[in-house]
């Protein structure tokens, strides 16, 4: 059965690295943590990605926005 979403919550995590990290193109110091709850139908989801806070605003802003 499906349930429309009713909220959505998203959090951008600014996550330091022990030590400066390179993979041969790139150097970073810290990464990103996207963190997304869904309420829908009585239910909670959660997803979660590492990415830019971009993607947090993205889903803020368009996803959120339809709910």
């Amino acid at each position: 059965m499906e349930a429309p979403i009713q909220r959505i919550t998203v959090q951008a995590y600014r996550i330091p690295t022990d030590f400066p990290e390179a993979d041969g193109t790139y150097r970073w110091d810290a990464t990103t943590l996207v963190v997304v709850h869904a309420q829908g139908g009585g239910k909670t989801g959660l997803g979660y990605t590492y990415a830019s806070r971009a993607v947090a605003e993205l889903v803020r802003d368009m996803l959120a926005l339809q709910v």
